[in-house]
């Protein structure tokens, strides 16, 4: 019988003031867009619950993300 042996690392950042902004706004815009992605699908099983025939725009993350940066474009 063989034996598992499992490694972890650990790492530190430490980002000057221009890198933790740059971090700062990044987890900002992705929050939100994972938040608009899931006010989406939301709304779509809510339909989804009173019509069968609604189709719910996604099945993971990517699909979301799709589904967001194209409803972004067509605003344009």
């Amino acid at each position: 019988m063989a034996v598992a042996r499992f490694t972890s690392f650990r790492f530190r950042l430490d980002p000057t003031v221009e890198q933790q902004a740059l971090l700062s706004r990044h987890t900002g815009t992705a929050r939100f867009a994972f938040n608009q992605c899931l006010a989406m699908t939301k709304a779509a099983l809510e339909r989804r619950r009173r019509n069968e025939d609604v189709r719910v725009p996604c099945k993971g993350s990517i699909d979301l993300y799709r589904l967001r940066v194209r409803d972004l474009g067509q605003r344009r």
